[in-house]
């Protein structure tokens, strides 16, 4: 698991992660059986450390991403997690000077999405 693509994916910066990116990290899961758990891991850590709406929102996309696209055992992994990711879909941050609660409600609606079934479902 090549830790610094993740870093990039969801750093904090306003930038959007390029598309290229989130199919590459879906291809790191299969690396080997203990991957999957790995990538969970430092993804939720990362989400739980987060202090910037930027870095949430890019760590929800790229957990959901993964969800759809990666190993199915990340899949599973992530439906234990549910309960550390379910807080975001209540995110309450302070809105930005030029796009107001905009990306706050980014935030809430991935974080509404992500303990779901359908999340979670190919």
């Amino acid at each position: 698991m090549d830790k610094s693509v993740l870093k990039k994916a969801t750093s904090d910066k306003s930038e959007p992660t390029q598309g290229h990116v989130f199919r590459d990290i879906a291809r790191m899961s299969f690396a080997d059986a203990k991957t999957p758990q790995k990538m969970a891991d430092w993804l939720v850590d990362r989400l739980k450390e987060a202090k910037n709406p930027h870095q949430m929102l890019k760590t929800l996309k790229v957990i959901r991403h993964v969800a759809a696209s990666g190993h199915s055992d990340f899949q599973k992994i992530m439906q234990k997690y549910s309960d550390d990711l379910r807080p975001f879909s209540q995110y309450r941050g302070r809105p930005d000077p030029v796009l107001d609660d905009k990306l706050n409600q980014q935030v809430r609606d991935a974080g509404k999405e992500a303990p779901t079934r359908d999340f979670c479902s190919r």
